[in-house]
């Protein structure tokens, strides 16, 4: 978890100098960690007994991008979606 920490910091001061905020920049190491993070719970869910516990920790998967973010990728999938149905 720190390093997603430091990921959304990272990001949040991207106009800050350095090497190693930049790679992380440009490599946007939210959707690696929380790929990771999805498979974690859905095995863990999968093969234990833990009540809701991993599906209120999937749920805040959501939370890591801004929604912003949200609506720029939902308008690229409509258009993609446009293009494709041409």
């Amino acid at each position: 978890a720190p390093i997603l920490l430091l990921a959304f910091w990272w990001r949040r001061t991207r106009t800050r100098g350095g090497w190693l905020r930049a790679q992380a920049n440009r490599l946007d190491l939210r959707a690696g960690w929380i790929i990771v993070g999805i498979f974690l719970h859905l095995g863990i869910e999968s093969l234990l007994e833990v009540g809701g516990f991993s599906w209120a920790m999937l749920s805040l998967y959501a939370c890591a991008w801004h929604p912003d973010e949200w609506a720029r990728a939902a308008r690229s999938l409509r258009e993609r979606d446009h293009r494709a149905q041409q």
